[in-house]
C-alpha cells in the first residue's frame, strides 16, 4: 500500500470516527435535555400545590394515587396548551406529562415545552378526543436507548412484569383514571390496532377480538364494547414497519 493510500485511508477513518463521535455526543446532549425538560415538568405540577395531603387522605397501599391527587395542572397547561394531563406507570420509569397537537408528527421531535428533542414527547393521536371519552384512544412514544419516554414498554413482553406492573394512570386534573393492561404484542403501523373511529357495535367487538388473540400474554381483563380502550403505543427498535403496544382497559375514574 502506497504512503498516498495510507494517508487518504487515515483521514477517512478519522473523519468516520469525528463523525460517530459527534453523533453519540449530540445523542448523549438530548438525553440530558429530555431529563431537564421532565424535571421542569415535574416541578410546575408540584411547585403549584398548596397543601400537603393530610395523614387521613394518605393512602398508603398506593401512595402515588396521593401524588397524583396532589398535581396541579395549571401552570404546566398555562405554559402550553397541548398540555392534557399526566400519564404513570409506577415503578417504571413512565411518569410524564400528556400532550395532544395537530398533528401525530410535532411532538415526535418535540419536548412538551416545544423545544426540539430527539425523544420528543408523550402525546395522543390527535383524532382522539381530549377526554378521553372514545371507545378506542392511542398514546405515542419513543422507545429511547436509555430507557426513557416508552422504553420500558418492552418489559411488558415478560408475563411476569406485568404482575408487578398491572395498571397505569392518567390523571387530567380532575380524575385519575386507572387502566388494567389485557394486552401486549406486536404489530404492523397499518393494522387494526390503529383503528379508532368504530360505526358499530360489532366493529367494536372484533377489535377487542383481534386485540386479545394477538397478545403474548395473557390476563383476566376483558373489554367489552361498553369499556374504554387505550394504547400506549412505540416503536419496536427494529425498524419503522412495526409498533409495540401495550393496551388497558380503563377501569374506574378516582376522583
Amino acid at each position: 500500500m502506497s504512503g498516498r493510500i495510507r494517508k487518504l485511508l487515515t483521514v477517512v477513518l478519522s473523519l468516520v470516527f469525528v463523525g460517530s463521535l459527534s453523533r453519540v455526543g449530540y445523542q448523549l446532549y438530548q438525553y440530558h435535555e429530555n431529563v431537564k425538560n421532565t424535571a421542569q415538568a415535574e416541578e410546575l405540577v408540584r411547585s403549584a400545590t398548596i397543601d400537603e395531603p393530610s395523614q387521613e387522605t394518605k393512602d398508603p397501599k398506593q401512595p402515588y394515587l396521593e401524588e397524583l391527587r396532589q398535581m396541579d395542572l395549571t401552570e404546566i397547561k398555562n405554559k402550553n396548551h397541548d398540555v392534557l394531563g399526566w400519564l404513570l406507570i409506577p415503578d417504571t420509569g413512565i411518569n410524564y406529562p400528556l400532550l395532544q397537537g395537530t398533528d401525530n408528527e410535532y411532538y415526535l421531535k418535540h419536548a412538551w415545552n416545544k423545544t426540539p428533542n430527539v425523544a420528543g414527547s408523550i402525546f395522543l393521536d390527535y383524532n382522539n378526543s381530549v377526554d378521553f371519552s372514545d371507545f378506542h384512544t392511542i398514546i405515542y412514544g419513543h422507545n429511547m436507548e436509555n430507557r426513557s419516554m416508552f422504553g420500558s414498554l418492552r418489559e411488558y413482553k415478560d408475563i411476569e412484569y406485568l404482575k408487578k406492573h398491572p395498571s397505569f394512570f392518567i390523571t387530567n386534573g380532575e380524575s385519575i383514571f386507572r387502566c388494567d393492561v389485557f394486552s401486549v404484542y406486536e404489530t404492523p403501523v397499518q393494522s387494526e390496532t390503529y383503528c379508532i373511529r368504530f360505526d358499530h357495535n360489532d366493529q367494536k367487538q372484533s377489535f377487542i377480538k383481534h386485540c386479545i388473540s394477538s397478545s403474548i400474554v395473557k390476563t383476566n381483563v376483558v373489554p367489552t364494547i361498553s369499556d374504554r380502550i387505550i394504547t400506549l403505543s412505540t416503536c419496536t427498535g427494529g425498524g419503522h414497519s412495526r409498533r409495540l403496544v401495550v393496551q388497558a382497559m380503563v377501569c374506574c375514574d378516582i376522583t
